[in-house]
């Protein structure tokens, strides 16, 4: 059950929060095509979107995982003053998870890209003769950071999800044991050509 849980929830995250950091990554561009200063591109909003994927994610993952792991446990319910803060709990966990691994690290590396993708954009546009007026105008339009958005989406969903989970069985005070199951798909490493069989 948590597996099918888990891909409705991942799909859903991406649906809606690709858009949203599409929309971070295209602010990030107009604030350099308004200001031609690229230290003026802030991390801020890519940060507040980071953060809210992982309590969205990572907190509905924490709930299913107890929930699920509880009640295949015959006869166990877990502390009844857990389930009354668990929410609270699995949002604090997610946050402090996010500042222990780094969320000021993984923000300011995706505005740097965005700021080396708008460079090479310059110097692509020097080659090409164009006027400074007319690069800002064609920045504005070209779409240089669409395809970064979902993967960034995915990412972070992945992420909070796995935490999320494993909070959510933590949670429940019982011994438990993390296993991987592979997707066994084209992508899935297999010996030869990889070393590390995930088939």
């Amino acid at each position: 059950m948590i597996w099918q849980d888990y891909r409705k929830l991942y799909l859903n995250a991406i649906k809606t929060y690709s858009p949203k950091f599409k929309k971070e990554l295209q602010r990030q561009v107009d604030t350099y095509c308004d200001t031609q200063d690229l230290n003026a591109i802030s991390d801020k909003r890519i940060k507040k979107t980071i953060q809210n994927v992982h309590i969205a994610m990572g907190v509905k993952m924490a709930q299913i995982a107890e929930k699920n792991v509880s009640k295949s446990v015959k006869g166990y319910y877990g502390p009844e003053e857990f389930k009354n803060n668990q929410t609270d709990l699995f949002t604090y966990l997610m946050l402090y998870y996010l500042e222990q691994k780094g969320l000021d690290k993984v923000a300011k590396e995706i505005t740097q890209t965005t700021k080396n993708q708008i460079q090479q954009y310059l110097i692509k546009s020097v080659e090409e003769g164009l006027t400074m007026q007319e690069t800002i105008k064609l920045l504005r339009t070209a779409g240089i950071t669409d395809y970064r958005a979902e993967m960034i989406a995915r990412t972070e969903t992945g992420k909070a999800a796995n935490y999320g989970s494993m909070i959510g069985v933590t949670a429940t005070g019982l011994v438990t044991m993390k296993e991987w199951i592979a997707a066994r798909d084209a992508r899935t490493r297999r010996v030869p050509p990889d070393a590390f069989d995930h088939f």
